[in-house]
């Protein structure tokens, strides 16, 4: 794919894995500039904004778009999103979905939604982050899923954390 100035972009995905495979993901995706728009953390819980319950509304729901797709763990942050993605086989027939396909559609729809209702500036980072989990790694995803809002105040996406010299 390439930038505005033609120049290529480098690709974070792993090079020749088909991200359609059943396994477990761990999936980062990041709002526009890392703003807080998704709501707050208050005293070590999130409280979702408008736009933060749209978000995860639309997450929640791909199972239903994308059958064999669980969402097996996730968190909504200020500014950002965690989601442990499971797929777990198709039995329609049709060849399974790849990650960046639910990814992208989950993104469009959800920006959508808040553009026509809640905030017509919203949008997110062009990219995602993305691991593929073993068995043995879930747990301790699943656990770090869980305490992100408690650690808040130490998180490195955290804008209003004082700059360390």
């Amino acid at each position: 794919m390439h930038g505005p100035e033609g120049r290529h972009r480098r690709s974070i995905r792993l090079r020749g894995y088909d991200y359609a495979w059943m396994g477990m993901y761990f999936v980062t995706v990041c709002t526009h500039l890392k703003l807080c728009l998704l709501g707050n953390v208050v005293n070590g819980r999130m409280v979702l904004s408008p736009t933060g319950e749209i978000v995860e509304t639309g997450l929640i729901g791909l199972p239903e778009r994308f059958p064999g797709l669980k969402i097996d763990s996730h968190v909504v942050m200020p500014n950002h999103v965690h989601v442990i993605l499971a797929f777990r086989g198709s039995r329609s027939g049709e060849p399974p979905p790849k990650l960046g396909a639910i990814i992208r559609q989950w993104k469009a729809a959800s920006c959508h939604l808040i553009r026509t209702t809640v905030d017509p500036c919203f949008g997110w980072q062009r990219n995602y982050y993305e691991r593929i989990l073993r068995d043995e790694d879930a747990d301790r995803v699943r656990r770090y899923i869980a305490e992100n809002p408690a650690q808040w105040d130490k998180d490195t996406e955290n804008p209003n954390l004082p700059t360390r010299l």
